[in-house]
């Protein structure tokens, strides 16, 4: 696998993690996202 059909399959799955968390978590993007770069990136979120 390429690095391209691997980035692509990355952003697939991010996709579709914050698909499922925007239906409990409502209006708050930024800070899912934030979180989710915090867990991926093994660091400290407060």
């Amino acid at each position: 696998m390429d690095d391209v059909k691997a980035v692509e399959k990355l952003r697939e799955a991010r996709d579709q993690v914050m698909t499922e968390l925007r239906k409990s978590i409502v209006g708050m993007d930024d800070v899912i996202d934030q979180v989710m770069i915090s867990v991926f990136s093994r660091g400290h979120s407060l």
